[in-house]
């Protein structure tokens, strides 16, 4: 029923704006929490320029309002309004709420990317690759009608997703195998330590568990993510393992390591997995 459902790259499209809706509204959230870590004097963080100075393009005193403490409040309100809209909203203004949407994220990612995470920067990336889709369907689409031709019937932008999804899983493995104490579970405990430390009694079960079964679960992790490749290729027993291993992986990682917004990014991205198993296994 699920692979049936996720056959057509207009659902697959629409749950994966769901998720990245919901991984937004909870990192603007995230942000409201943290407010007062934004000083009110404004301007980007130095470290992306490389060099302490005020870059020329951003002279204009608008910058100064945008990104202090009141800007960046707005700039997360009005993402979090307009978010509804992107999943609801009228067809002929989704693609205007969509360049909103990215350019609002864009802009608080660049002014707070110290506080980001791999999510945040996943969801750039989804943000610009249904920007551009959805333009060039729009471009596409005009011409297409002409030749009554379908402009949707098997977006790359999907592809693209999937592959983003499995070089994340491969690149994270192979980081991880070339370091030993990955390999014996000792970093995998410490992370789980530090990210729980205002948790006690999660952090004594976690302090209580035997080294050995830390060392199992990150080879486990490790051997996963290096065969992940693999995934567009193995038959459906395998394939539904996988995707259950992914699924209980960023579940896992999201309610241990308190990475709320892991959960929605990258399992809404695995529809787009299970669409190109379809397409590739169907001609192999």
């Amino acid at each position: 029923m699920i692979c049936n459902y996720f056959s057509q790259p207009s659902n697959v499209l629409d749950f994966l704006e769901v998720s990245v809706s919901i991984s937004l509204t909870i990192s603007s959230i995230q942000h409201f929490k943290n407010i007062n870590c934004f000083s009110n004097d404004g301007l980007l963080p130095w470290y992306l320029f490389k060099k302490n100075y005020k870059p020329p393009f951003m002279s204009y005193g608008i910058f100064d309002h945008l990104f202090d403490r009141r800007g960046m409040f707005l700039m997360n309100m009005l993402r979090i309004i307009m978010l509804p809209l992107l999943i609801i909203g009228n067809e002929e203004i989704h693609l205007l709420i969509l360049f909103l949407i990215t350019l609002l994220t864009i802009l608080i990612y660049i002014r707070s990317a110290i506080m980001c995470n791999a999510a945040d920067q996943v969801n750039n990336i989804i943000l610009t690759g249904l920007l551009i889709h959805y333009l060039l369907e729009s471009a596409y689409g005009a011409l297409a009608s002409q030749v009554h031709l379908d402009a949707t019937s098997n977006p790359a932008v999907i592809y693209f997703f999937a592959s983003l999804l499995i070089i994340s899983y491969c690149s994270s493995g192979l980081l991880k195998i070339h370091q030993i104490k990955w390999r014996n579970g000792v970093y995998l405990k410490q992370v789980m330590v530090t990210r729980n430390f205002r948790h006690p009694i999660l952090l004594k079960v976690i302090r209580g568990v035997n080294r050995r079964k830390f060392k199992y679960i990150s080879q486990m992790i490790i051997i996963w993510q290096v065969t992940s490749f693999l995934m567009p290729l193995l038959p459906n027993p395998l394939f539904y393992f996988y995707l259950f291993m992914c699924f209980s992986f960023h579940l896992v990682t999201g309610f241990l390591l308190r990475l709320n917004s892991f959960i929605w990014t990258f399992t809404g991205l695995l529809p787009c997995l299970i669409y190109a198993h379809e397409k590739i296994f169907a001609c192999l």
